[in-house]
């Protein structure tokens, strides 16, 4: 076996690391005035809140620690990013614990969902994100961890939502990964997008269905300085 060839396995089998965590007194930033968005879910219309400084400093230095050392990002992507999910130990006592405070924060704007879902990805510099899509889940979260520091494009880089959801009938694929079908939906619908920029330790919370795409950004070069996104989903439970 040559020795490229060797290498190009060893890179796509990396031994299993899991950066242990401490159990933290507090994950959530309790400055953040979750009465004023639990108003907001429940008054309806668009859902969709920003919640900057989202965690604490130690919790933020956790979750960070966790995304660059532990070897859960198994999943490529066509565009150059990778993504880590459960299966791949992407199962991280933070998340745990942050989807715990966050339920309780919000009180009834959460009441009966549960965490079903959730999943990590890291980009590359200047490659395209995520494209456009909606999601199977009723309550959308996406936090941001990578430094301020990395991000050359502070205007955007962050994540557009538009004002629509997918039509009744569409399938997963259909809204999941629809792509061109997607975007002359939205033109024939005449859709609003929001652009909503990138701050490090900055969370998105919005309805799931609503559809979204990464924005475009410029991040600098080097695997510290990936631009992460976390992605918690909330789902209603079947009473």
């Amino acid at each position: 076996m040559s020795v490229q060839g060797s290498n190009g396995r060893v890179l796509a089998d990396l031994p299993y690391v899991r950066v242990s965590e401490q159990r933290l007194p507090k994950y959530l930033n309790p400055d953040v005035d979750y009465g004023q968005i639990q108003e907001s879910f429940l008054a309806g219309g668009q859902k969709i809140q920003v919640i900057d400084d989202f965690l604490t400093p130690s919790a933020l230095a956790q979750v960070q620690r966790f995304c660059l050392e532990s070897t859960v990002w198994r999943h490529s992507y066509e565009f150059g990013y990778m993504g880590a999910f459960p299966e791949d130990g992407f199962a991280s006592i933070s998340l745990f614990a942050i989807a715990e405070e966050l339920q309780g924060a919000l009180g009834e704007a959460l009441d009966g969902h549960r965490l079903s879902q959730w999943w990590g990805f890291a980009y590359d510099a200047k490659l395209p994100g995520t494209d456009i899509h909606a999601d199977d889940a009723d309550i959308t979260l996406n936090l941001w961890i990578t430094p301020d520091s990395a991000n050359l494009d502070p205007s955007g880089g962050g994540i557009v939502i538009w004002n629509e959801r997918p039509p009744k009938g569409w399938s997963f694929d259909e809204y999941n990964s629809g792509g061109e079908r997607v975007r002359q939906f939205l033109r024939d619908q005449h859709a609003e997008p929001t652009a909503i920029p990138y701050r490090a330790n900055r969370a998105v919370l919005f309805e799931g269905h609503l559809f979204h795409r990464t924005d475009e950004f410029t991040f600098a070069r080097g695997f510290t300085n990936r631009r992460r996104n976390l992605t918690l989903l909330f789902q209603r439970g079947k009473r």
